[in-house]
């Protein structure tokens, strides 16, 4: 009787102590070795090679260099053959802001040869680079031009214009120059001056509503001499 008493008071002191293990941070045997083996197994993937920080920059320099200094050399060099570029924004102007015939949904350029054919006849444009930020195997920036109408008979203004690019590379073959090749790039920004600067569009500008110009008064945004066309009584 004292055997099974006892034997009983074992079994209870061993389940207390597996379900309290836990809040001591203890691990027991069978749960160490799983743990082991997922370790193993995650170390045995295969480990994704990532650009370097300069070899970031690099790569969102190739995208001001296809804009402001392109070369049919640089694109062959700099580009996988099966390149994909992505810009609704560039889809839109070729429309010249129509929603045909350039598929607003479709890639601008959907190889290597088209971005050639297309980007080889546009003139160079003034390219600058306000901030780039470093990924594994892309790479965002945003920039900005003030000539994007640049080279172009019909350019109208020189309305500042945005934008932001992500580039994704893959690993080249040896001997690239730039150690990894742009395999997609997916770009917009502000498609409107960029037509306005083009004289495509002739904005007619807008009065202000009266609600506008009344805030604008009560943080000393304007002055009255700026609002002869709105009757004081509207305001």
């Amino acid at each position: 009787m004292r055997f099974y008493i006892g034997l009983a008071a074992i079994i209870g002191i061993f389940a207390a102590l597996v379900a309290a293990a836990p809040s001591f941070g203890f691990a027991w045997p069978w749960s160490y070795w799983q743990e082991r083996q997922l370790q193993t197994a995650a170390s045995l993937e295969p480990q994704e090679t990532c650009m370097t920080k300069e070899e970031a920059h690099i790569a969102a320099d190739i995208f001001r260099r296809l804009i402001q200094e392109y070369t049919h050399e640089l694109a062959l060099e700099a580009l996988t053959e099966d390149f994909v570029d992505y810009a609704s924004s560039v889809n839109i102007i070729i429309n010249k802001g129509a929603s045909h015939p350039k598929d607003m949904n479709a890639p601008t350029f959907a190889s290597r040869a088209a971005f050639i054919d297309g980007q080889g006849k546009q003139p160079q444009i003034p390219f600058e680079t306000i901030k780039v930020f470093p990924g594994c195997r892309h790479v965002s920036m945003r920039w900005k031009t003030d000539r994007s109408a640049n080279g172009h008979a019909s350019e109208v203004d020189t309305i500042p214009v945005h934008g932001n690019v992500i580039v994704e590379v893959e690993p080249s073959e040896p001997g690239n120059t730039f150690n990894w090749r742009v395999s997609h790039i997916w770009s917009e920004f502000n498609s409107a001056a960029w037509l306005v600067n083009l004289g495509v569009f002739k904005p007619g500008g807008m009065a202000p509503e009266a609600q506008d110009i009344k805030h604008m008064l009560e943080f000393d945004e304007l002055n009255d001499d700026d609002i002869p066309y709105i009757e004081r009584e509207d305001l």
